[in-house]
C-alpha cells in the first residue's frame, strides 16, 4: 500500500480495478456506554483502531485506505504522530463522517470518488473499532469475492458475545435481550 497524504488523489490504471479499504472511524462511541469514541479506547496499550489498520496495511492488494473521521476528531491526528502508528500515518483522512454508521460509509465514498477512484472499483468496509480482523481474513474475503458481481461479507464466528447487565433490570442494556 502506498503512502498517500491527506487531499492525495490517484490515477486510475487502465483496466484494472482497483480495491480500496474504508474505515468508519467517526462514532461517538454513546452506544457502547464508554467514556470516548469506542476507536480510541485501547487494547494492549494501543489504540483500537491502530489495530485495525495494522492489518488492513499488511494487505498488499489494496491500493489504499480511507478512514473516515467526525468533522471534529483531533485524536486520529495525535495519533497518527506516535511512533509505533506508522499505518496511521499510511492512509488517506476525511473529516466527514456522519451522524451514522451509514452517513459516515456514505460520505467516504463519495471521498473516495473525489479522489479518483471509479464507481466500478471495491471498497472493503471495516469498522475502525473491530480490531481484530486478520490480514489472512481479508485476503481470504478478497480472493473469494473479488470475482462475483456484488462482493461478499466475511461473517466471523464469536465465541462469547459480553454484554452489561444491570442487576435491577429484566433485560441486557442495550441489546434488547432478556435474561432468565
Amino acid at each position: 500500500m502506498t503512502s498517500p497524504q491527506r487531499g492525495d488523489s490517484f490515477t486510475h490504471p487502465q483496466g484494472r480495478q482497483r480495491l480500496f479499504a474504508l474505515g468508519p472511524c467517526a462514532g461517538s462511541g454513546a452506544r457502547s456506554g464508554a467514556a470516548g469514541p469506542k476507536q480510541y479506547e485501547e487494547l494492549a496499550g494501543r489504540a483500537l483502531v491502530l489495530w485495525t489498520l495494522e492489518a488492513l496495511a499488511r494487505v498488499s492488494e489494496l491500493d489504499g485506505t480511507l478512514v473516515v473521521l467526525s468533522p471534529g476528531d483531533r485524536q486520529f491526528a495525535a495519533l497518527a504522530g506516535e511512533g509505533d502508528a506508522e499505518a496511521a500515518s499510511a492512509c488517506w483522512r476525511a473529516n466527514v463522517g456522519g451522524a451514522t454508521r451509514a452517513e459516515t460509509v456514505y460520505a467516504g465514498l463519495h471521498d473516495l470518488l473525489a479522489r479518483g477512484a471509479l464507481e466500478t472499483d471495491w471498497v472493503l468496509v471495516h469498522d475502525a473499532a473491530r480490531c481484530l480482523i486478520r490480514p489472512e481474513a481479508i485476503r481470504r474475503l478478497i480472493s473469494q469475492g473479488r470475482d462475483d458481481a456484488v462482493g461478499g461479507r466475511m461473517p466471523m464466528p464469536v465465541a462469547v458475545n459480553p454484554k452489561r447487565a444491570d442487576a435491577h433490570a429484566d433485560a441486557y442494556a442495550g441489546t434488547g435481550a432478556a435474561h432468565a
